[in-house]
């Protein structure tokens, strides 16, 4: 009779914990779908109010600061690119 008792509790457990375990992954798969909608909301808010900016229009935002590689009383720095010529060899 434990036999039973034992197997029927098994088999009570595993139902009992897949009833959990879908009732949590809905709860999960709800909030994640929110997210999503939220993030999706936020985008397309971004994007309309692009949008509506006047075309032609430029508008620039600055956010770095401005840092100086070399102390104010040194001079000033100049930034440069070092270019190499390709000779050609033609028939001069």
């Amino acid at each position: 009779m434990t036999f039973f008792r034992n197997i029927f509790l098994i088999i009570l457990f595993f139902y009992v914990l897949s009833l959990i375990g879908r009732t949590m992954l809905t709860v999960w798969a709800r909030r994640r779908s929110r997210e999503f909608a939220r993030d999706k909301q936020r985008y397309t808010r971004a994007e309309r109010a692009k949008a509506r900016r006047e075309e032609g229009r430029i508008t620039i935002r600055d956010t770095r600061t401005e840092r100086r590689m070399v102390d104010e009383h040194v001079g000033e720095y100049v930034e440069y690119e070092e270019v190499t010529e390709i000779k050609e060899e033609g028939g001069r």
